[in-house]
């Protein structure tokens, strides 16, 4: 019997194209997710958190695709995710697992000064602008 895990999972995924319509969550870490692993259903519902939106809880779908079976973030609610924290190909996202599904997530901006040096990504100050859809984000 494996021993009880003393920290929350992590998982990284570098953005390649395609990850504005679904992002696969790494197949170790998927059947390490007892909330998927138990699943007796095809779509369950994950909540991020990111520095951007440290208040917000982003309610994204996490399905079972049908070709291969593994689990990915998608729909309209990962597309509004990917919009508003303006993601692009090449950066990089690690996923900690707090627990039911709760990921809080940290965004790194592609390498661009040629040493491979990989920085947090910064978002300008909260303003009139960005779009509350009670659908996608509920308040903590």
């Amino acid at each position: 019997m494996a021993a009880p895990r003393s920290h929350n999972l992590h998982f990284f995924k570098v953005l390649m194209p395609g990850y504005d319509q679904n992002l696969m969550i790494p197949v170790a870490s998927s059947a390490e997710l007892k909330e998927l692993k138990l699943s007796k259903k095809d779509k369950e519902t994950a909540l991020l958190r990111t520095r951007r939106s440290k208040d917000t809880l982003w309610k994204v779908d996490v399905c079972k695709r049908e070709e291969d079976g593994k689990w990915c973030f998608s729909g309209d609610n990962w597309r509004d995710f990917v919009k508003f924290h303006d993601l692009n190909v090449h950066e990089f996202l690690v996923f900690e697992h707090k627990g039911d599904l709760l990921f809080n997530v940290f965004i790194y901006e592609s390498p661009t000064d040629g040493v491979g040096m990989i920085c947090e990504k910064e978002f300008p100050s909260r303003g009139d602008h960005e779009r509350k859809n009670s659908s996608t984000i509920c308040k903590e």
